[in-house]
């Protein structure tokens, strides 16, 4: 998956994994192959102990993604009938990151340019810094810290809110013993407050 013939990408830098969409003469759409590709990404990014947040980028300068290329999907999906969404729900879209595969505890961050929507709006050129610096706030923290907040994340995600409290009370209070944590906390204490200039 790191020849430049792949249609998807993927390179370990540290901690960080950096998973780009190789197709950008399609706009990146995804086909069976990038289905495939996409699958193997993500499972080497769940698995790796050493990768600890992924950057998803799409190649190219028109588009991110521009979605399902149909001209290898519809077929398929036309023809699929009943036991289509049987056979597409334990695997999902986009290599599985819509099922399964999404349940990884490790935050992805996604680098979109073209036509898409967005929390932050930065030119083109500083796509890429951004995301990194992003990836590097993210990854300051002590793991169990930001892999807990995401299982939290996806926990408490369609249930009513005092089970989404109670979830994270649990989740946020269970980690206090890990020695990063018990340091962070220390060395927080140990500043006491700030003198307050009125």
């Amino acid at each position: 998956m790191t020849s430049a013939e792949s249609k998807v990408l993927y390179e370990k830098r540290g901690e960080i994994a950096y998973i780009a969409l190789n197709r950008p003469e399609k706009l990146n759409a995804i086909d069976n192959d990038v289905e495939e590709q996409l699958f193997q990404a993500w499972t080497l990014f769940r698995e790796d102990p050493d990768v600890r947040l992924a950057i998803l980028s799409g190649n190219g300068e028109k588009a991110f993604c521009a979605g399902a290329d149909l001209h290898t999907h519809v077929d398929g999906w036309t023809g699929g009938g009943p036991d289509l969404g049987r056979k597409m729900l334990n695997r999902g879209f986009a290599g599985g990151i819509t099922r399964g595969l999404h349940r990884t505890n490790k935050p992805i961050i996604a680098a979109l340019h073209g036509k898409v929507m967005v929390n932050r709006v930065v030119p083109r050129e500083d796509l890429m810094a951004t995301v990194e610096d992003m990836a590097a706030k993210i990854l300051r923290n002590p793991r169990i810290a930001v892999e807990s907040a995401k299982e939290t994340i996806l926990e408490v995600v369609g249930r009513p809110l005092d089970d989404q409290l109670r979830i994270e009370c649990l989740y946020g209070y269970s980690i206090m013993g890990d020695p990063q944590i018990v340091e962070r906390r220390d060395s927080f204490l140990s500043q006491g407050d700030p003198v307050r200039k009125d």
